[in-house]
């Protein structure tokens, strides 16, 4: 049952922003793609935390732990996506190494 993170997420992100916006008296963002971006990135961080749940409580957690220590590739991959930024070989190496020791371990 995702619900008790839907709701955590929900009351956390929403308080933060409230505290925010009246620290900085900015204007709330009205851009649909910036919006739309934010709640994709919730909806993913919510199904994230399920699938560590998920794992937790129904086994395979050494799995779904070594997946979700991957979580730094995602940055390195979308700065070369969005900013253009360029990955160092050593960059390159780590995420190749990483997905294949992910999948060297997931396989057994």
């Amino acid at each position: 049952q995702p619900w008790p993170i839907v709701g955590a997420r929900l009351t956390t992100a929403l308080g933060l922003l409230a505290v925010l916006a009246v620290m900085r008296r900015a204007p709330l963002p009205t851009d649909r793609v910036g919006i739309s971006l934010i709640g994709a990135t919730g909806l993913f961080e919510v199904a994230a935390n399920c699938g560590y749940l998920s794992a937790s409580t129904h086994g395979q957690l050494a799995v779904a732990a070594v997946l979700v220590s991957m979580y730094p590739i995602s940055t390195v991959v979308l700065a070369r996506l969005v900013l253009d930024e360029r990955m160092t070989r050593l960059q390159v190496a780590g995420v190749v190494g990483a997905i294949a020791a992910a999948g060297l371990i997931t396989r057994g």
